[in-house]
C-alpha cells in the first residue's frame, strides 16, 4: 500500500531504520495497512470499458415477395 506525508514537515518512519518521508512524499510499503504519521492512499480501480449495447431493429415481416 502507498502512503502519503500530508504534512507540512518531515515525518520519520521506523522500517528497522528510521527512514525519513518529506513532505508531499509518497512511499511505498508493501503489506502495510497503516502508517503512523502518512495517510494512505487509495489507487484508483481502473473501471471497465462497457461495450455498446446492439440495437435490434424490428423487422416487418409484410411486404411482396
Amino acid at each position: 500500500m502507498k502512503f502519503k506525508n500530508t504534512n507540512s514537515i518531515d515525518v520519520y518512519v521506523d522500517l528497522g531504520t528510521l527512514r525519513r518521508v518529506a513532505p508531499g512524499e509518497v512511499l511505498d510499503l508493501p503489506g502495510a495497512i497503516k502508517c503512523e504519521g502518512l495517510v494512505p492512499i487509495q489507487e484508483p480501480i481502473p473501471k471497465a470499458v462497457k461495450k455498446p449495447k446492439k440495437s435490434t431493429k424490428n423487422v416487418g415481416t409484410s411486404g411482396t415477395i
